[in-house]
């Protein structure tokens, strides 16, 4: 006879770890001690005789309280056939107890994949799926899934019966359905650097996709990957692998669309691209694998002209030298035509020993450095890096930055009027102040000054900020400020971008 217990415990009994036993009518166990708190499930027991057997259940320490004990009588287990490529199966458990299992003949080198959907109940816990060869070892071990279930392809060892058994966890029961497809070698194909875009269709869960290209050591290439509907519904993964086995691009996740970036063969060989779906989506993908040619490079002369640079293919960047010397201000603006401007890109500026003077600034359309001061002398590059598979044209400017314009002006003296000429430079008065003295300032700037929103900071004796970046474009007032102690005051004012032009500054005492 097969039997199930169930405990569940009032919350008194839950607090403990308690033990379970059951005796055989001989007097030895038919469950040996097992600990539980709360609740217990036997799962099935087959009964070793005829006879009365004994469920003990001792609580640990001084726990007292109820327990309700549930014996079920479990009926055989629902079983079947199912055939590769056939109609879908249908199992329902009625007991807590009851496994279920299917058979199906399969040959040495099949393969298969298996996909289980079960209902509410059965998707409430986190039930075991194993398939028996027909030797008895393991073809899948014990998968652990809740809800639904995927086996990937499984390519079968042997001719003969296999068995496909389901073990819901603990008391839940309810019904799973399962199938099993016959799974048709994966569609597989050549592409060419530079060459015309393939696409490959699968049909089956279980089939992947593959590409064979040649290449050539230090060789650059590119890969995009444009799915149909279907496959872009899921993360899928994408391998590229050396022609000695080693990865290339080693498993990337991408759904819908793929870009590699630039890649440098490492060898001279065939190379596999490999794209494996997630789950069991089927559809189609298109690929394209581009032959990247060098990337575009150039000098440029801080003061000097403006460069321009252009990718074609995707995967190129682009880059700029130029000769600094220690202490020297420069700044660098970036105006891209439409295809490059409609992505976000990567702009670095590398140091003459190999750091980073601006570090990866993102940008789309136009960039502006603001002032840089150069650390060391040596040779400087510029970096441009666009995003995904855009590519277009660049110009680059890079400004050789003069001092900032400076002075000093006087609480109730004359207005005092600064002009920029380079992108980059700032604007800066200095006046004496005393304790508990009321100052107010306004500030008028030129047409191009008041194109933009620019910044205005007044810096107290001690470095502190009496003003904090106030923001303003073409006129700013203070109103009354009351000094907060005896000393030299700084005014800053930072256009914004790259705008340059006059602004006039009076200094009123209150």
């Amino acid at each position: 006879q097969r039997v199930s217990l169930t405990i569940s415990e009032n919350t008194s009994l839950a607090s403990t770890w308690d033990t379970i036993t059951i005796v055989n009518p001989d007097g030895s166990l038919l469950v040996n001690g097992a600990r539980f708190n709360g609740s217990y499930y036997s799962d099935v027991l087959t009964l070793p005789a005829t006879g009365t057997y004994t469920i003990k259940l001792v609580p640990d320490g001084s726990a007292t309280g109820s327990a309700t004990f549930t014996l079920y009588n479990v009926p055989p287990d629902p079983t079947g056939t199912i055939t590769s490529g056939g109609s879908a199966v249908t199992l329902t458990t009625t007991t807590p107890g009851q496994d279920m299992s299917l058979t199906f003949s399969g040959t040495a080198g099949q393969r298969v994949s298996l996909t289980i959907s079960e209902n509410t109940s059965l998707a409430s816990t986190w039930d075991t799926v194993k398939i028996v060869n027909p030797d008895g070892s393991l073809l899948v071990n014990g998968a652990r899934f809740n809800g639904s279930y995927y086996s990937d392809v499984l390519t079968l060892p042997a001719t003969g019966t296999y068995t496909i058994k389901l073990d819901p966890d603990g008391t839940a029961t309810g019904s799973a359905t399962f199938t099993l497809y016959n799974v048709p070698p994966d569609p597989t194909g050549t592409i060419t650097p530079g060459g015309s875009p393939v696409t490959l269709t699968s049909t089956t869960p279980g089939q992947d996709m593959s590409l064979t290209f040649s290449g050539t050591a230090g060789q650059r290439v590119s890969l995009t990957i444009s799915e149909n509907t279907s496959l872009a519904s899921t993360w899928d993964t994408i391998t590229i692998v050396n022609p000695d086995g080693s990865l290339l691009v080693n498993g990337a996740r991408f759904n819908g669309s793929y870009y590699s970036d630039v890649l440098t063969l490492p060898a001279t060989g065939t190379y596999t691209i490999k794209l494996d779906p997630d789950g069991t989506v089927t559809g189609s993908a298109a690929f394209t694998l581009y032959n990247v040619s060098s990337d575009p490079t150039g000098t440029i002369t801080p003061g000097g002209s403006a460069v321009t640079l252009t990718t074609t293919t995707p995967g190129q960047d682009m880059s700029l030298t130029f000769s600094g010397t220690a202490g020297q201000r420069v700044s660098l603006t970036i105006s891209e035509n439409t295809s490059l401007a409609s992505t976000w890109d990567t702009v670095k500026i590398v140091n003459p020993d190999g750091s980073l003077l601006v570090n990866g600034a993102r940008f789309n359309g136009s960039y502006y450095s603001d002032v840089l001061t150069l650390p060391a002398t040596g040779t400087y590059t510029i970096k441009l890096d666009p995003d995904g598979t855009v590519t277009g044209s660049a110009t680059f400017t890079l400004y050789n930055v003069p001092p900032d314009p400076t002075g000093t002006i006087t609480p109730s003296g004359s207005a005092v009027t600064l002009t920029t000429t380079t992108p980059g430079q700032d604007m800066s008065l200095t006046f004496s102040g005393t304790a508990g003295q009321r100052v107010s300032l306004t500030i008028s700037e030129t047409t191009s000054l008041t194109s933009t929103w620019d910044t205005i900071t007044i810096v107290n004796p001690d470095g502190s900020l009496l003003v904090n970046g106030a923001r303003f474009n073409g006129s700013y007032s203070s109103g009354t400020l009351t000094l907060p102690a005896t000393g030299t005051y700084t005014i800053k004012l930072d256009p914004d971008g790259t705008v340059t032009g006059s602004a006039t500054f009076t200094l009123s005492s209150q």
